[in-house]
């Protein structure tokens, strides 16, 4: 199943949608990734390789806050964080191995 968002773009199963910034994220749980979508309509990878991502959140600093449901690559049940400069955490739960690309 792809849900289609905007004119051109597709998400497939996305999860939880907010807003931050005048920009829209998505948790994409079956591409492993959150999108950033612009008011313009554009969307590109914001932050990748998570495992299921569930839902995104913002703290009043600008931190995406991720939660991951499954898998290896980030861990089950795991909540990372990524600032706004690219410095990506582990925010809660434990994990085998954390693998981000932004």
């Amino acid at each position: 199943q792809v849900n289609t968002f905007g004119p051109g773009g597709g998400f497939n199963f996305p999860e939880l949608i907010t807003s931050y910034a005048g920009n829209i994220y998505v948790a994409s749980a079956s591409n492993n990734d959150v999108e950033q979508v612009t008011l313009q309509g554009t969307s590109s990878p914001y932050a990748s390789g998570f495992s299921t991502p569930t839902g995104v959140a913002f703290d009043a600093a600008g931190n995406l806050y991720v939660s991951n449901d499954s898998g290896y690559r980030s861990g089950a049940g795991t909540v990372i964080e990524v600032t706004p400069h690219g410095q990506v955490t582990l925010a809660s739960g434990m994990t085998k191995s954390l693998w981000l690309g932004l």
